[in-house]
């Protein structure tokens, strides 16, 4: 899905292509982050709003 590597001739680094993915992801999808035994680490905006929910309430 994604390629890490740098494209020839590209000037955008990996890592800022990868950070520029991720950051539209973000701003697109509701997302939200579960440590190995299911408990919440963080959610984003998206999926707050879309749950009604404060990041404290979950």
């Amino acid at each position: 899905m994604f390629n890490i590597l740098k494209k020839p001739g590209s000037n955008i680094a990996p890592n800022s292509e990868m950070e520029a993915v991720l950051s539209a992801l973000d701003a697109s999808q509701a997302v939200i982050h579960f440590d190995m035994n299911g408990i919440i680490l963080d959610a984003n905006k998206n999926f707050l709003d879309t749950l009604g929910y404060s990041l404290e309430e979950i």
